[in-house]
């Protein structure tokens, strides 16, 4: 396909890619009824004529196969023309009258979705797991610090970043492109050539997407289990009663090493003046 130029079946829920694809014979334009409540951009969108096309038959076979009914958007327009706000009751009603009659017509461009609660989950979803993964990183830093010596410590954060960049940030747009494309089902043409996706499978696309990257963050849960499991005893912070008396025992030791050397200082002073009173030889002490 060259161009895609979707329609709508009226049931709202039915897409095609082109007027022919769907088997329509006809077309003609309608003027939607005006909402007085709708507000401003909905009026404006509601004050241009949308086109219509009849006689389709692929619609008419989608209305069979789904046992679908007219949306409520056509049912206000077909069927409650002269209403000003009709309420559920009434719309259901006008809903079950017309039951019974095919749906042969669809309008341009795709149904609406609306997937807003969905979508608002979703992003509190992913937010929530991004902080729980996040909160190991620090953890990791700070056994690799740990576990490895002073001196090999610039070289192994290297090495760090030399594998996350091989095994992750190159391979990765490779991988989940190849994912995103395998989902195509309808790539667009040109001279003969294949460009670009126009459609993909969404089912597809995110059951792809999330089992691959769950597979990946499973694997790295299962490595952080064997890195606890194999440094389990390495200590990472330090209590701070037991590093305060630490620091006062080392206090300790250094203030007895300095009595000590004052005590031979003085103990070589009064040996330097005593043979200095006795006229004998005078020799340095060497420690």
């Amino acid at each position: 396909m060259t161009r895609l130029t979707p329609i709508c079946s009226k049931d709202g829920i039915t897409n095609f890619y082109s007027s022919c694809r769907a088997g329509c014979t006809g077309k003609s334009e309608f003027r939607p009824r005006l909402d007085p409540y709708a507000s401003p951009e909905e009026l404006e969108k509601a004050s241009q004529p949308i086109t219509v096309y009849d006689d389709c038959s692929c619609a008419e076979a989608a209305w069979r196969e789904t046992n679908s009914s007219l949306s409520d958007q056509w049912i206000k327009n077909d069927h409650m023309y002269g209403w000003d706000h009709p309420d559920d009751v009434s719309v259901q009603m006008a809903r079950d009258k017309v039951a019974g009659d095919p749906i042969t017509q669809a309008t341009e461009g795709w149904c609406d979705v609306d997937c807003g609660d969905i979508f608002r989950t979703f992003m509190i979803t992913m937010f929530v797991l991004s902080v729980f993964g996040s909160m190991g990183r620090i953890g990791n830093v700070l056994v690799a610090l740990r576990c490895i010596s002073v001196e090999d410590k610039s070289l192994s954060m290297a090495f760090n970043v030399v594998f996350m960049s091989l095994f992750a940030m190159l391979p990765a747009p490779m991988v989940y492109g190849a994912i995103i494309d395998n989902t195509c089902i309808l790539w667009q043409e040109e001279c003969g050539e294949t460009t670009n996706c126009i459609i993909y499978s969404l089912d597809r696309l995110r059951l792809a997407l999330m089992i691959t990257t769950a597979a990946i963050m499973f694997g790295g849960v299962l490595l952080d289990i064997g890195v606890w499991y194999y440094a389990k005893d390495l200590v990472i912070f330090y209590d701070e009663g037991k590093a305060d008396g630490k620091k006062e025992a080392a206090a300790v030791d250094a203030t007895d090493v300095d009595v000590e050397e004052e005590k031979e200082a003085a103990l070589e002073k009064k040996f330097v003046s005593t043979m200095s009173l006795n006229g004998g030889p005078v020799f340095n002490h060497v420690s």
